[in-house]
Formats: structure tokens, C-alpha cells, sequence
């Protein structure tokens, strides 16, 4: 029997199937492409799917030419072929078998099947077939099946919590620019994959007071996503508790050490921004941010380490007062570090010369325009991490608030 090609064909059919609704009806339907696809080379006639509930397998459905039994008909895990079953994947026995029960087996109308465990053994499928069929045909053959079934449900599951950690980062992420009168402040995120452990945030912490953030957690998909979420959480909950922003960063830092869902590492730059121009800021172990002044650049440095790794670290403030012209600049590092064919990096030179270039233009035309000259650079190479940018602009200081009153936020 071409096995290879058995599995080969179970496979392409069961990536065309779309995602399932439940684990349930992932295996149900596993199950019948199996004795559609694969019921002839193997002589397979019809499956029972067994649930574990506890210290028992709960009979969930039937396919296939199988005999019907009453709902809630139950194994005991105990059971030597359910045993069999969990320690090697795969079983196949008969009425003779040792451990296996005539009476039991009776129920269900068989004196012959095979099972396998898929579902890291959640599940059990017990396959009916034909007398006389080669033994250790159907063992291989089912063992290569249970092998695309695992798979399948794995990729099926991996794929939903993909699909969770965008959509919480999706729901987290800025929607539209802040409005601070004498300001003008865009921002923009690029995930390398499907989610990405950047994150950016506008919160406003008083009529005329704007707190921005940026951040960067270890990792990719959910782990990363569910820590971006932390700092989401916690930088808001502390704008509206009135914590000093050293408070908010040093319990944000402890919530982050004690989670064990998410990559407990998570650099960030938060800083409020009040409308006289005057920035109090923490970094805590980010890429500095710029500030492009007529002649230099500063760099946004006073803060701590990393949040996560040490749960105790104090974070001193920084201070510093922003002036009609200059251009705020907050980055993660797959800017700086983005490479090119010859692997060498983009560095802080380009992004100090583009946004020279265009310090006259809005502050979305500055960001665009780095992104636009990372991927020129980057060329035919994959992005390799997830290119985070804010910029803002200090149009004129001094104005508490001409305009109208920008909407509070928690």
C-alpha cells in the first residue's frame, strides 16, 4: 500500500477544510474525510469518536456504517485497549485480545477494530473494518492518519489564536491621531507577522495633558499580544488613578514579572506631553527616543531597564521642554535594526537624515516617509521584527486649549 501517498491525499484534503467552529466538530469531520478519502485501501466502515470526561471516554458520535448505541455510553480510561491506545497512538484488536471485553465490545456490535488518540489523547476514534483485513496494514495506515489529524487540529487551533491575538491588538491600537492644540502627532504600526509585539497609545490624562506610549514585548503571536495588553491596561488604569507616572511603571513592571501567560519582557517609552511643551517621561529600556532641535538631537534616556525581568526596580523621571519646531520621535527597534542583503542595518544615521529632510512636512508625512524608506532598504528581505513609529510636531506652545476640549480617556 503507497502509504505515502495516503497520507499525502488525507492531508490536502483536510488543509481544503475551512475552520472548525470546536474541537468536536474538528474531529467529527476529520473523521468522515478519512472514511471518504481512505475507507477502500484500508476496508474502514465506520468510526465511533469517543470524548475523555474525566476518568472516562463519553461516546460523542458515530460515522459511517456503525452500530447506533444509547447517548452517554462510556469507557472507563482503564480500559486495557483505551490504555493501549493513549501509550502508543494507535491500537488494533479483536474479541481475543487480552484485556478486551466481549460483553463490552458486544454493545457496540464489533469483534474487531483499530482506534487512535489525536488531540494530544482528548479524543479517541475507533475505526470499525472489514474481516480479514491485514493487521499491520491498517496499524501503519492509521498511524500516518492519526499523524495528519494532529496536525490538522493543531494548525486549526494555532490559526484561532492568531486570530484572538489580533484581534486584541487590532482592539488596543490607535484608531486615529490625538488632537492637542499646538501639536500635530501620527503614528503607525507594522507587525512582521500576522501579530507583532509592538504597541503604541494615545492617553489623555488631563484636558491639556497627553500621555503617549511605545513598546516593545519579546516574541510574536499571543504571548506578546497578552503583554502588549498588560501595558495597555496598566497605563490606563494609572492615568486614572492619579498615580505619578513613576508609580504607574514600577506596578506595570511588577504586573508584567508575575503574569505567566505573556513574555515577561517588555521595553517601553511613556511620557506625558502637556501643552506648554513641558515632557515628563520613563524609559524603561526602549530605544531612545529623538528630539530634532534646530541643531542636534536629543536623546530621551532617564527611566530603568526592561519591564519584567526584576519586579523591584525603581524608574527615575525625566524632564524636557519641547519648542516651537522641534519633532518628537518615538521608534521600536525593528526600525533601527531592520537590514538589508549585505545584513547591514538601517541604523539611527538614515532615520536622523529622512527626518531632516523632511522636518517641514506633517508628522504623518515623516513617518510615511521612514517607512517607506526602511522597506527601499530592507528591498527583497523579509521584515525579521515589527516596525513601530509616533512623531509629533510642536507647531506653537503656550496654549491650553483654543480648540475644542480633547475627549477624556481612561
Amino acid at each position: 500500500m503507497p502509504f505515502r501517498h495516503l497520507f499525502r491525499l488525507v492531508e490536502r484534503k483536510l488543509a481544503e477544510l475551512p475552520p472548525f467552529a470546536s474541537s468536536q466538530q474538528g474531529v467529527r469531520t476529520c473523521a468522515e474525510v478519512i472514511l471518504r478519502e481512505v475507507s477502500g485501501p484500508l476496508s474502514l466502515l465506520g468510526a465511533r469518536i469517543y470524548l475523555r470526561e474525566g476518568p472516562r471516554y463519553v461516546l460523542e458520535a458515530t460515522v459511517g456504517d456503525v452500530k447506533k448505541i444509547e447517548p452517554g455510553f462510556a469507557i472507563p480510561e482503564s480500559y486495557p485497549p483505551i490504555e493501549h491506545t493513549l501509550e502508543n497512538g494507535v491500537s488494533v484488536m479483536d474479541a481475543g485480545s487480552p484485556g478486551v471485553d466481549p460483553r463490552l465490545e458486544g454493545r457496540l456490535g464489533v469483534d474487531k477494530f483499530a482506534s487512535i488518540a489525536v488531540a494530544d489523547g482528548q479524543f479517541i476514534i475507533a475505526f470499525s473494518f472489514v474481516h480479514g483485513k491485514n493487521t499491520e496494514e491498517i496499524y501503519q495506515g492509521l498511524n500516518i492518519l492519526r499523524h495528519a489529524v494532529n496536525a490538522k487540529l493543531k494548525e486549526d487551533q494555532l490559526n484561532k489564536l492568531l486570530s484572538e491575538a489580533k484581534q486584541i491588538q487590532e482592539s488596543i491600537l490607535p484608531q486615529k491621531s490625538p488632537v492637542l492644540p499646538g501639536y500635530d502627532i501620527y503614528g503607525v504600526s507594522h507587525p512582521a507577522e500576522i501579530v507583532g509585539g509592538d504597541y503604541f497609545d494615545y492617553i489623555w490624562v488631563g484636558p491639556s495633558t497627553l500621555g503617549l506610549a511605545i513598546a516593545d514585548a519579546t516574541g510574536h503571536g499571543l504571548p506578546a499580544a497578552l503583554c502588549v495588553r498588560d501595558v495597555y491596561m496598566g497605563l490606563r488604569m494609572g492615568s486614572t488613578r492619579e498615580f505619578k507616572i513613576s508609580q504607574t511603571i514600577e506596578k506595570l513592571n511588577r504586573i508584567i514579572n508575575r503574569e505567566k501567560l505573556t513574555s515577561r519582557f517588555v521595553s517601553l517609552f511613556y511620557a506625558e506631553l502637556e501643552s506648554n511643551g513641558v515632557l515628563i517621561y520613563i524609559n524603561a529600556g526602549h530605544n531612545p527616543p529623538m528630539v530634532f532641535r534646530r541643531k542636534k538631537v536629543e536623546l530621551l534616556t532617564e527611566g530603568g531597564p526592561v519591564l519584567g525581568p526584576l519586579p523591584d526596580r525603581h524608574y527615575n523621571r525625566g524632564v524636557f521642554q519641547m519648542e516651537p519646531g522641534n519633532i518628537l520621535l518615538m521608534y521600536t527597534d525593528g526600525l533601527v535594526e531592520a537590514r538589508n542583503a549585505a545584513e547591514e542595518e538601517f541604523g539611527t544615521s538614515r532615520i536622523i537624515e529622512i527626518v531632516r529632510r523632511h522636518s517641514r512636512a506633517p508628522a504623518r508625512v515623516i513617518v510615511l516617509q521612514l517607512m517607506q524608506a526602511v522597506r527601499q532598504f530592507r528591498g527583497e528581505r523579509p521584515m525579521e521584527d515589527d516596525v513601530t513609529m509616533v512623531a509629533v510636531k510642536v507647531l506653537k506652545t503656550g496654549i491650553e486649549s483654543s480648540g475644542p476640549t480633547p475627549p477624556q480617556a481612561g
